[in-house]
């Protein structure tokens, strides 16, 4: 969810949606594998040549096994917070299905709302974000519910923790 820096307010049911980031990254995958699919067609019967197409192959299955492990780790769910639980959706593409938890929790079971900040590097292009978690008491993987810009996802989290009735934490990520 993108929110504009006025008004990062968090009303509840709250809809989080974090799963465009990984859908994007996969769907510029599924494109390079295209184009290097019909590369071995056109090398096979257009130029008739079995190595350009045995090599493209390869670069494709390495394109693939890349894409898979970036599905397996890059968290992205969807879901709805309410006053008395959160119900998080896994993300997917194409029925592979992404990384992160799934089900009913009820807020009983949230110790906290907290914001990781992830500052800037050394380099002029290099922006940093906050995530934005529900904090589980024990036994359940964080729940990722936004990626936002600096402060504005800090703002969004302490409106969250005041919606919800919870402590609100923020530390800076590696």
């Amino acid at each position: 969810m993108n929110t504009s820096a006025s008004e990062p307010i968090a009303r509840l049911p709250f809809r989080f949606d974090t799963a465009g980031v990984v859908t994007t990254i996969v769907r510029g995958v599924a494109g390079l594998v295209a184009i290097l699919g019909g590369g071995v067609v056109y090398a096979i019967l257009a130029r008739r040549q079995a190595a350009a197409a045995a090599g493209l192959l390869a670069v494709g299955g390495g394109v693939v096994w890349i894409g898979r492990i970036v599905l397996a780790n890059i968290e992205g769910t969807r879901g709805v917070i309410t006053r008395e639980s959160v119900v998080v959706h896994p993300g997917g593409f194409y029925g592979m299905r992404m990384a992160g938890p799934a089900g009913t929790f009820p807020l009983s079971m949230i110790k906290e709302v907290r914001v990781d900040r992830v500052l800037p590097g050394d380099d002029m292009q290099s922006r940093g974000y906050e995530r934005v978690v529900l904090v589980p008491k024990q036994g359940t993987h964080d729940i990722l519910i936004a990626r936002e810009d600096l402060d504005i996802g800090r703002t969004l989290g302490r409106n969250l923790a005041e919606a919800l009735g919870l402590p609100f934490d923020e530390r800076l990520a590696p």
